[in-house]
């Protein structure tokens, strides 16, 4: 009994004193690693006076890994970034900066760092690409334009430089053949900076991408109904545009493409004796796509399958309207066609844009609509003075 209590005693006292030991170590440690941390900090900083700008980062990132403080490892960070700028290291200073917002949020300027993020993307943009041995500059990293922008409107979907960042991804996704993607960043600057530039250029965009895809295949035809929606949706918010013309053109094309598939379908279904079926896509092609160059041929095809509907003798089948074709001046063109894809034999589904001709603006430098007066420009009065 003396003896159980006596254990009992001395399992306690032990398991007190490890508790106690584990305090003052885990101290020890932590202290240690600061002070390794601060002799890596200081000589990173020694480093950067030096221009050493490289070494200095390599340095400033080493603290920041030996660190236990959180404010230590903030003002590592921080001094990393900076000399990654330095050194034109600007991915290794992306993910820095990514770093001081998922981990010292509190610590930091949000705007001055997301500012910076934007920066690096119109770099990226631009042609830089990361060195990783400086006096090797022919072997260089990826290229990183998609995740830095996509980062930067991550964190500020509505900042000014914005709308122009949802352009250039959207044409780096139609590149790259990443269609849905170029999709959603064009309906979401259509959407979220409605009455600019960029949501004008964006909806125009955007109805030409989904005018493709309803001309290459489009059985159900959502893609041909999208476009038309898209297309009715910039003439209603931009009537006095340019592009006014080549929006109409392409929607009478669009119901051209609805028009040949439903009759397509209703010969099919003509051709294996289903004529009740084939009737009411011929009849729907003739009621609600009359303004087609399919229509006439539908209306004769119902003819001859419904006795009951036979063409009037006294007039020919029904001739569609035509669009007068107007001639108009074209705008300037930031990114010239260079060939288009009925130019292509059907090698191309998009546009292939000549590069070497294609104007990179900055945020603010794009044209206005045709009709928005420019700011600080003087408006005429009634009598044109």
């Amino acid at each position: 009994m003396d003896s159980t209590r006596s254990f009992r005693r001395g399992r306690g006292s032990f398991s007190l004193f490890l508790s106690v030991f584990a305090a003052f170590f885990s101290a020890f440690l932590l202290q240690a690693n600061d002070e390794e941390a601060n002799e890596a900090f200081l000589k990173g900083r020694e480093l950067e006076k030096e221009g050493s700008f490289r070494r200095a980062a390599s340095y400033y990132k080493d603290a920041q890994i030996l660190a236990d403080s959180s404010a230590v490892k903030g003002n590592s960070l921080i001094a990393a970034a900076r000399n990654f700028r330095k050194a034109s290291l600007y991915g290794e200073e992306f993910d820095c900066l990514q770093r001081l917002i998922r981990d010292h949020l509190s610590g930091i300027e949000f705007a001055s760092v997301v500012d910076r993020i934007y920066d690096i993307g119109d770099l990226y943009f631009r042609g830089h690409r990361d060195t990783p041995i400086s006096w090797l500059p022919f072997l260089q990293k990826d290229d990183r334009t998609i995740e830095v922008y996509e980062a930067a409107l991550k964190h500020a979907p509505c900042a000014d430089r914005s709308p122009e960042t949802r352009l250039r991804l959207a044409r780096l996704y139609i590149d790259t053949q990443k269609v849905k993607r170029a999709m959603h960043h064009l309906t979401e600057a259509s959407k979220l900076y409605s009455g600019t530039r960029a949501a004008h250029d964006a909806t125009l965009e955007l109805a030409s991408i989904l005018f493709q895809l309803a001309k290459n295949g489009d059985g159900d035809n959502a893609y041909s109904r999208r476009t038309l929606e898209v297309l009715d949706e910039f003439e209603k918010k931009y009537p006095g545009s340019d592009e006014i013309p080549w929006v109409r053109k392409h929607r009478q094309m669009v119901l051209d493409f609805i028009a040949r598939r439903l009759d397509a379908i209703g010969t099919y279904y003509e051709s294996i004796g289903r004529k009740e079926t084939a009737g009411q896509y011929f009849a729907d092609v003739v009621k609600n796509y009359s303004d087609t160059t399919q229509a006439a041929e539908s209306e004769k095809k119902l003819a001859e399958l419904d006795k009951e509907y036979p063409a009037p003798a006294n007039r020919p089948l029904y001739v569609p309207y035509r669009y007068p074709v107007v001639r108009e001046k074209q705008g300037k063109e930031w990114m010239p066609i260079r060939v288009t894809p009925e130019q292509s034999d059907n090698k191309w589904l998009f546009p292939v844009r000549d590069l070497q001709k294609t104007i990179i603006v900055n945020p603010g430098e794009l044209e206005p609509v045709s009709g928005t007066p420019q700011v600080g420009e003087k408006q005429k009065s009634p009598d044109g003075k």
